[in-house]
């Protein structure tokens, strides 16, 4: 029995918004150096404006408007490296590397989470207990999140629990021969167990059982699973191939989930292969790409607004109503239809706009209403009670700046038709 779990690591990195940016001020003279008379002053301001990171991306859409000339050019640069990054970093595989002697293995895993940026929960017996104290030497060079973690666990006889209906992955003492897993990218990818039905007149049913969890940084939206992209082989490179090439398996992800379970439906020859050298796929995952803080100031009202970052287009119109009400219509488009956006999803409706006063207050509105959805985005309309004027506030609407599809070859290999799973 786990009597607790704890978090090893903090987020390394962030998207804008995620970590607290430098100060305006800091920021604004550094663009102001971007206007310098000698040309070694202004490429240093631009090298030290690119050094402060995505962070400071919605203030520097602030101030692009009032630039021009080469300080406009130069801010443009910096802001199209900070939108590309903004979206890599929430999307791409995290990658680590390091090389420890000796070192607890509880250790080890908190330099992987602190590197990564990808926090790590394990149990107590890992984090307080022997299972923890292991010593394990290991050298990593830009390895993925998950080989990282996976080397260090198969050194220091520990494994990944997977619990809680999806919504937790937790690293214990290993129990035994641990489940055939492989990383795949930014995703975990385990075989939980392999079921036969009795033969029929086409084959023997088999079913796969797996479990994907992902880097707990990646906001995952949509798992889809082509069966035309599933190759099973036996130990003689017999084929186990699906029940039917014309199936998709689809997973929508729920909120606060970290892994779901997915059954691969496969078709047998009589006699039934020793084991199954290699299960091989391409999972297509659709993932949020960066949150951004769009924003618009209130005064003077009525106002309007239009900014674009990433892959996304946002539009504000903000007016007053009677009795001291604000109304603020905001739409969003994205560049391209995506599965996420499908108008059956619910995915982004609950996200509500806010008003931030100058000195730092956050109003919700009193209302929200979805005027319409579509594959590419969605409009809304938020009311907020204002009984004043307050000089310098925003209306923000926090957002992806794009959704991702990534496709993701999977290998798992040497699958024994008994798997028993935690």
């Amino acid at each position: 029995m786990l009597a607790a779990v704890i978090a090893l690591g903090s987020f390394g990195t962030s998207s804008a918004g995620d970590a607290a940016p430098p100060p305006a001020d800091e920021v604004r003279g550094v663009v102001a150096r971007l206007g310098s008379a000698s040309r070694a002053d202004r490429e240093a301001a631009e090298r030290s404006l690119g050094s402060l990171g995505p962070e400071i991306l919605a203030e520097l859409l602030r101030l692009a408007p009032t630039c021009t000339g080469e300080v406009r050019l130069r801010l443009d640069r910096v802001i199209a490296r900070f939108e590309a990054e903004l979206v890599e970093r929430a999307t791409e595989p995290a990658t680590v590397s390091l090389s420890v002697e000796k070192m607890p293995v509880r250790d080890v895993l908190s330099r992987i989470a602190r590197d990564s940026g990808n926090p790590l929960a394990v149990s107590e017996e890992v984090g307080t207990g022997a299972a923890g104290a292991t010593p394990v030497s290991l050298s990593l060079d830009r390895a993925t999140y998950w080989e990282a973690v996976l080397e260090t666990l198969s050194r220091g006889g520990l494994e990944i629990d997977c619990r809680d209906d999806g919504r937790r992955v937790v690293v214990v003492p290993a129990s035994g021969r641990p489940a055939p897993r492989a990383a795949a990218g930014p995703l975990l990818v385990m075989v939980t167990g392999v079921e036969t039905a009795r033969a029929a007149a086409d084959g023997r049913p088999v079913r796969l059982s797996l479990r994907l969890a992902w880097e707990p940084r990646i906001v995952p939206l949509v798992f889809r699973l082509p069966m035309d992209s599933v190759q099973v082989e036996g130990p003689r490179g017999e084929s186990v191939p699906p029940s039917s090439r014309r199936g998709v398996l689809e997973a929508t992800i729920l909120p606060g989930a970290a892994w779901l379970p997915m059954t691969l439906p496969l078709l047998a020859k009589e006699p039934l292969p020793e084991s199954l050298a290699s299960v091989r796929a391409t999972v297509r995952l659709w993932c949020a790409g960066g949150e951004h803080d769009f924003s618009m100031p209130l005064e003077p009202l009525p106002a309007e607004s239009r900014q674009r970052v990433g892959r996304a287009e946002v539009s504000f119109r903000a007016e007053r109503r009677d009795r001291g009400r604000v109304a603020v219509d905001a739409e969003l488009v994205y560049d391209a239809p995506s599965e996420p956006l499908e108008s059956h999803r619910m995915w982004l409706v609950d996200r509500e706009l806010e008003i931030l006063g100058p000195a730092g207050g956050r109003l919700p509105p009193e209302s929200h209403r979805v005027r319409h959805r579509s594959d590419r985005g969605l409009a809304v309309t938020d009311e907020f009670a204002m009984e004043r004027k307050d000089e310098g506030s925003r209306v923000r609407w926090r957002l992806p700046a794009a959704i991702r599809e990534l496709p993701i070859d999977v290998t798992v290999r040497d699958v024994a038709w008994r798997e028993v799973a935690r």
